[in-house]
């Protein structure tokens, strides 16, 4: 397909290109959603199924002495881990399709006629994204949290060693995140 306007040497689309771009964006936007849940979807199971192998043993079972349990729970960690990076490059994704969306709904005078992303009231502040990360972040850290704990727990100091390793990796996740949104 090739625009008129565009070979002709003018800088403006024509309105049946910015149609088909709008469409296309609006397509591949609610795909990385429809992945973004479905991967959330995956991991709930997975965590649930985890959790209820690990508790059904017992609180014996969060001892070192149980090998599977710390493979368990490292696998957990990896998915985590995994998922959080996942929403952070979804949620990068997103941010730039939505901006493609509103500057193409702009463009055609669909605005109006769009539900297009509120910024107003509390939206300003809670964004579905930031709940992701959250969600993930959380999770992550307390997963990381009892795996240092069957690995390190049973080391008497004046503080835990896996508190150390803990505050340490959440300090080293909150600085990661910042380096990302200064890059953005």
């Amino acid at each position: 397909m090739t625009n008129k306007n565009i070979l002709k040497g003018k800088s403006e689309p024509s309105k049946k290109i910015l149609v088909e771009a709008l469409k296309q964006n609006w397509l591949h936007f609610r795909h990385i959603e429809n992945q973004r849940l479905q991967f959330t979807y995956v991991y709930s199971i997975l965590v649930i199924a985890a959790l209820t192998i690990l508790i059904g043993r017992g609180l014996n079972t969060f001892r070192i002495t149980h090998p599977y349990s710390l493979f368990l729970v490292g696998f957990v960690v990896l998915l985590s881990f995994l998922g959080y990076l996942l929403t952070l490059r979804a949620n990068f994704v997103l941010f730039l399709f939505s901006e493609k969306i509103k500057k193409t709904a702009h463009d055609l005078n669909l605005a109006n006629h769009m539900a297009l992303w509120s910024e107003k009231g509390i939206w300003k502040i809670v964004k579905v994204r930031n709940i992701f990360e959250l969600f993930y972040a959380v999770i992550l850290i307390a997963w990381i949290t009892v795996f240092l704990y069957m690995v390190f727990g049973n080391l008497r100091f004046l503080l835990p060693v896996w508190t150390i390793l803990v505050i340490f990796l959440t300090i080293v996740l909150i600085v990661f995140r910042s380096r990302l949104r200064i890059s953005n």
